[in-house]
């Protein structure tokens, strides 16, 4: 393995102040060791910032803070300002398991014409306690209609992708809700290789204040399906029905019975109803 290869991982962060700490720490205990952490504030304004300034004390990382401009704003702004060949993408309440680096790049390295690869991740709770892993079998490929399905799996905080061809697509689009998605299908559309390491390397950490905006979130997985509609085989409103059922679902349990019912106003005014 080349020791001496950079990997810039970048944290968007936003009010985690309770679990930045423990993001912060998995990174700089990472086996590979040739790593820079930046770390985008984007705009916590809230007081509780200043755990980035005590922290950065303890921690070599380089600090942005910028205006609020959603995950993906806050993701560009610190790509673009990387020196790495390969980007590591983590959640600002995720934590990096110790061999999470050494693993994507060695796989990276190993083929060359790859754009990026993902992993299985665990979950846990706001107080780490493990919850699953629950995951889906390793598919043989993921092109671009894999990704252009109602059943894709890429972990966003599990992602690492080269520099190059996060440029090639210019990075993640900025007013899309689902950035990941829309990432994923960008880089395979253009031609582009992304793989799944059989192996969990993050824990991804569910808790309340984890989005639950389902208006916000169907919305967005529309206009993505939507955008790539011309370009796959599976029918856009594949896409559309299942993802109506699954975001009424979600409301309803939640008792946001007003959301449901303007999800499923689409069914008579079409999509156009919630815009």
């Amino acid at each position: 393995m080349q020791i001496d290869l950079l990997v810039s991982v970048v944290i968007p962060y936003y009010k985690h102040f309770k679990y930045i700490e423990h993001t912060i720490e998995s990174v700089f205990s990472q086996t590979y060791k040739n790593i820079e952490l930046i770390v985008v504030d984007d705009g916590s304004n809230d007081g509780e910032n200043d755990i980035l300034q005590t922290l950065n004390k303890r921690f070599p990382f380089k600090l942005y803070r910028k205006d609020n401009g959603g995950v993906s704003s806050a993701l560009n702004y610190g790509i673009k300002r990387s020196k790495g060949e390969f980007i590591a993408i983590i959640g600002s309440d995720d934590i990096m398991l110790p061999e999470r680096i050494a693993k994507q790049v060695s796989v990276l390295l190993a083929k060359k014409n790859l754009y990026g690869c993902g992993t299985y991740v665990e979950r846990i709770d706001e107080r780490g306690r493990f919850i699953n892993r629950i995951n889906p079998r390793l598919p043989a490929s993921l092109d671009f209609d894999y990704f252009y399905s109602n059943k894709f799996y890429f972990p966003a905080p599990a992602a690492m992708y080269r520099y190059t061809a996060l440029k090639s697509v210019d990075f993640f689009s900025e007013n899309e809700v689902i950035e990941d998605w829309d990432l994923c299908l960008k880089l395979t559309a253009s031609g582009g290789e992304l793989i799944l390491i059989d192996s969990v390397t993050t824990q991804y950490r569910l808790h309340l204040s984890t989005s639950n905006n389902y208006l916000k979130m169907y919305k967005g997985v529309i206009n993505v399906a939507k955008k790539y509609s011309y370009k796959s085989k599976i029918k856009y409103y594949n896409i559309f029905w299942y993802q109506l059922a699954k975001y009424v679902f979600k409301s309803i349990k939640a008792g946001q019975y007003k959301t449901a019912f303007t999800i499923l106003s689409v069914m008579v005014f079409d999509n156009d109803r919630l815009s």
